[in-house]
């Protein structure tokens, strides 16, 4: 018998909506439902659904941050070169470093998509260094 939420939904179901949220760019959404499932559901699996929610989350929009600053330090540097009158020209990286910001974003769709169907049947997709993170954010020792 599937478990079922306090809100009366099953907890395979409040898994797949925590990540489809994520996929479907509701960060907001996500994470007041994270906070929800954090603050008032006690199924444990349902916890860890959870924060690998919010630590992917994380972890994603900290590798798109990073690849984004990429065109912001290439124009800084033009700046300062311009300055001595060298003539550089970012639109390489800029088109690279979108290429790749859109890699990212696609992956993440097509891996929070994934996790979403087997939440489902609170099954999920083991990841060694996530697990780890989730953890180590749950107070467990692995």
């Amino acid at each position: 018998m599937m478990q079922r939420t306090k809100i009366g939904i099953s907890a395979g179901c409040l898994g797949a909506v925590i990540y489809l949220a994520g996929v479907t760019g509701g960060l907001l959404l996500a994470a007041i439902l994270i906070g929800y499932v954090l603050l008032a559901e006690e199924n444990l699996w349902l916890r860890r659904c959870a924060v690998k929610a919010g630590a992917l989350l994380f972890i994603f929009s900290m590798c798109i941050l990073a690849v984004g600053l990429i065109p912001d330090v290439i124009k800084c540097i033009e700046a300062f070169l311009a300055v001595i009158q060298i003539n550089v020209n970012e639109v390489i990286v800029t088109n690279l470093t979108s290429a790749i910001i859109q890699a990212v974003q696609i992956w993440q769709k097509f891996l929070f998509l994934a996790l979403g169907l087997k939440a489902l049947n609170m099954s999920t997709i083991v990841m060694p260094g996530v697990e780890k993170l989730v953890d180590q954010c749950m107070n467990y020792k692995s």
